[in-house]
């Protein structure tokens, strides 16, 4: 990659390329950028984009796995399980929409060569239709409700969303 980056600069560019490249896979405090002047001794050095500076500065050295303390606010909220075993998780919010929605622990992480995109497929299929209910039917009872359908896919979890009014629910 250098190599191509590298066959229209100058002597001196390259020589700063590459110990920009040394510097940032040598560098253990943080990363660093290095800038030089070809007139010699001046060396600047600042933090790049991905530093861990800012961390250090907000909320100080912290052990491996704590939550720093303005992240650690959980909103309240109230957890049902039902008799066939699935939890329902809900809370109140302020507005004319309610948001519901089913999260499935099945994603991409759950699957192997064999079943790669089932959960995408899956997701997908959501509203094909069923036996009783056509595609078109779905989508007109959810239309006729006033209602938004989204699903998502993930590393983790696919989710199943419904967004709408607070008296339709």
């Amino acid at each position: 990659m250098l190599s191509k980056i590298s066959r229209s600069l100058t002597q001196a560019q390259k020589r700063s390329l590459f110990q920009a490249a040394r510097n940032f896979s040598n560098d253990t405090k943080g990363l660093r950028t290095q800038t030089t002047q070809d007139s010699g001794v001046q060396t600047k050095e600042q933090f790049m984009q991905f530093s861990k500076e800012p961390i250090m500065r907000n909320f100080g050295e912290l052990p491996f796995g704590e939550i720093p303390e303005p992240l650690k606010y959980v909103r309240p909220f109230n957890s049902t399980t039902l008799s066939n075993g699935i939890r329902v998780c809900s809370e109140k919010i302020p507005g004319a929409t309610a948001n519901i929605g089913v999260y499935v622990g099945a994603g991409s992480r759950n699957e192997d060569l064999t079943t790669s995109g089932t959960s995408y497929l899956l997701q997908k299929m959501a509203l094909r239709g069923t036996t009783n209910k056509s595609k078109t039917e779905l989508a007109e009872a959810i239309e006729n409700m006033g209602a938004r359908y989204s699903a998502h896919s993930d590393r983790e979890f696919t989710s199943y969303n419904l967004q709408i009014l607070k008296g339709d629910t």
